[in-house]
């Protein structure tokens, strides 16, 4: 099945996910095919949102406190500070989400647990090796709905009649 289709954000956690494969940082392969698969389907979606609680003196921590690293010279850990500063404003901070359909509506809070983190600056949540577990949390919570024979979800208002 091809990605084109799908979403920006779900596109590129697909491409994470085969990448952790092939470098054998994932080893899970069932794991990662369970939810390529489920993305695929529309089970399950990445969605993010504007982080609030990450700019710069949250993220930055004392990465690039000359005391914290002695043995790198302070104008690199200054030049680096600035360059860190213009990715943050140029391409944001963001928190990842993973939802999951419920036959009606995406749902993001309702039954789901580890499937928000946040404070990843641009595209960097893809390759953080966060990937698996975030979406893996949306397609838990998909599974522990009333499921079809072929796995679907079955409309809850279908159900109830």
């Amino acid at each position: 099945m091809s990605i084109k289709n799908l979403p920006d954000l779900d596109q590129r956690v697909i491409k994470s996910l085969k990448e952790h494969l092939s470098t054998g940082y994932e080893k899970s392969n069932e794991a990662v095919q369970a939810v390529i698969d489920a993305i695929q389907l529309g089970k399950i979606r990445l969605t993010r949102q504007a982080d609030i609680h990450g700019g710069f003196e949250e993220l930055a921590g004392d990465c690039f406190n000359p005391a914290a690293n002695p043995s790198v010279p302070p104008e690199q850990l200054k030049r680096e500070a600035e360059n860190f500063r213009r990715k943050i404003r140029r391409t944001g901070v963001w928190a990842m989400i993973s939802e999951y359909w419920t036959g009606r509506e995406w749902k993001r809070f309702d039954n789901i647990t580890d499937n928000i983190i946040g404070g990843f600056v641009g595209h960097d949540f893809f390759g953080s090796g966060y990937e698996l577990q975030v979406m893996e949390a949306a397609l838990d919570a998909y599974n522990q709905q009333d499921l079809d024979a072929d796995g679907f979800v079955i409309d809850p208002y279908r159900k109830a009649a």
